[in-house]
């Protein structure tokens, strides 16, 4: 969902609220987090990579400074399953093998 006020005149008028159905990608993201938990050699690791934060950022060049603008509490383990993800493709292309990715050995 998302809320927006709506500003006239610097008065504020009312709010325009927006909503999406999620419905089908926490479905989606379910299956994932199955098919994912049971490649991993054990919980300790699914526990480790939910709990591995990421940091968004930005980065300023003329004060060569990184600027943290928010975090995403699970970074590590998405970026996990977007991998295994990416693998899955690579492997029903064939490609997997051409390039010698192993997936016991990703994992």
């Amino acid at each position: 969902m998302n809320a927006i006020p709506l500003v006239e005149e610097e008065i504020e008028k009312g709010i325009l609220i927006t909503g999406k159905d999620i419905t089908d990608i926490m479905m989606m993201q379910n299956e994932l987090d199955m098919a994912f938990a049971l490649t991993l050699p054990n919980s300790k690791v699914e526990y480790k990579l939910k709990n591995t934060v990421e940091y968004m950022d930005t980065y300023d060049p003329d004060s060569k400074m990184i600027t943290i603008t928010g975090i995403i509490p699970d970074g590590g383990y998405r970026h996990i399953v977007n991998c295994l993800r990416l693998l899955s493709n690579l492997y029903q292309k064939g490609v997997a093998e051409l390039i010698g990715i192993d997936k016991d050995q990703l994992v």
